[in-house]
């Protein structure tokens, strides 16, 4: 299959991995307009942690406010927080959820599964469609939480966790939603509510599972590209098998390429390529966020961006990555937020020259600033 592809001329380590990074919002020479449009773009913000998506939209947005993004999912209801790739919570533009829920659905339902055998609840399929029409009415019009939930639905306490089993199945179906009503983004409070009520312009059009699949590997490659089929396996969940079939049929759009050093081939669309190979970025510093997008979109071709040495020290033992200090489309460093002092605390892989030293320090000052308005 990789033959049918126009293969291109071999680019540098260096020259990848800094186009990767521009592209993404993440130097200061190409930056997002506006809150939907990066979440579009990087085809969700990473939101497992609730600070994450506030420093990657920081990172890649010019006067980002945290307010622009409680706005957009609460109040202008253009974004959605759901689980989707790699049944991972994520922050999603309203028209990328088919996608994403349809492309990833058969991953989460193996959770609702488990979830019924340890609760006994396939000997209570007609208990368990009851609750779901119950809360689903229960919810039209006014949130509430999990616990409220429970309250409403039984007086006894030991049905609680079939209760929730059923609020998370919901969930997972997208019939609920979940919204934050805490005002601070470093605290929540979680409450359900009924999603086409909290979301008037949702609409879930049903799409066939190797459609939304072949479609969210598409975003993947235009968005993280030039990139291997393991690092679209990895981000998407999806089978190796399948993504190289997804692959074939995109063949027309997209070109395949080495990198010295690094032997599985890489692919990018086509146009893309062309952009790649004509930008020269000049040098550039960033902080990027706690499992930010930029350093989650890849699996084995993350040693463009960081050596096999520094590796663990970037991604803990769970794979997950730490904030990080970026020069020049390389990790060179790890950050962290010290919330008693209100400074940014540094560990740094390498020695930099005085240049690139500056520019993280004013980096540092920004990032204080802009976690110290929390």
């Amino acid at each position: 299959m990789i033959n049918k592809i126009e293969r291109r001329s071999p680019l540098s380590r260096r020259d990848i991995s800094n186009y990767r990074f521009y592209k993404q919002y993440v130097t200061p020479y190409f930056k997002g307009r506006q809150v939907v449009e990066i979440a579009g773009h990087l085809v969700g913000l990473h939101a497992a942690r609730l600070s994450t998506p506030y420093v990657t939209l920081f990172a890649r947005l010019e006067g980002f406010r945290p307010a622009d993004l409680r706005d957009a999912l609460h109040i202008h209801n253009q974004l959605i927080k759901t689980r989707c790739m790699r049944k991972t919570l994520h922050i999603l533009p309203l028209p990328l959820v088919p996608v994403a829920h349809y492309a990833t659905y058969a991953q989460r339902l193996s959770d609702v599964r488990v979830r019924h055998k340890a609760l006994d609840l396939n000997n209570r399929n007609k208990q368990v469609g009851a609750y779901k029409q119950t809360i689903t009415e229960l919810l039209r019009h006014s949130p509430k939480s999990a616990r409220a939930i429970c309250e409403s639905i039984t007086s006894d306490e030991d049905e609680y966790p079939v209760v929730q089993a059923v609020i998370k199945d919901l969930w997972e179906e997208g019939i609920l939603c979940y919204l934050n009503l805490s005002e601070y983004w470093y605290k929540e409070e979680r409450v359900y509510g009924y999603t086409y009520d909290c979301y008037p312009e949702m609409r879930r059009p049903v799409l066939e599972v190797s459609e939304a699949r072949a479609s969210l590997i598409y975003k993947h490659i235009c968005a993280y590209g030039p990139v291997t089929e393991k690092d679209i396996s990895w981000w998407s969940g999806i089978g190796i098998s399948e993504v190289r079939r997804i692959i074939h049929h995109y063949s027309s759009r997209l070109v395949t390429l080495n990198v010295e050093g690094f032997e599985p081939p890489l692919f990018m669309e086509r146009e893309d390529y062309m952009r790649c190979t004509s930008q020269h970025i000049p040098p550039w510093t960033a902080l990027l966020a706690y499992e930010d997008p930029s350093l989650k979109g890849y699996y084995n071709s993350r040693c463009l961006y960081v050596s096999n040495d520094n590796y663990p020290r970037l991604f803990n033992t769970i794979g997950e990555a730490r904030a990080s200090l970026v020069c020049n489309g390389q990790v060179i460093g790890i950050w962290s937020w010290d919330r008693k002092t209100k400074r940014v605390q540094t560990e740094y892989f390498t020695s930099l020259d005085r240049e690139s030293v500056e520019s993280i320090d004013q980096q540092i000052k920004q990032m204080e600033l802009f976690l110290q308005s929390e």
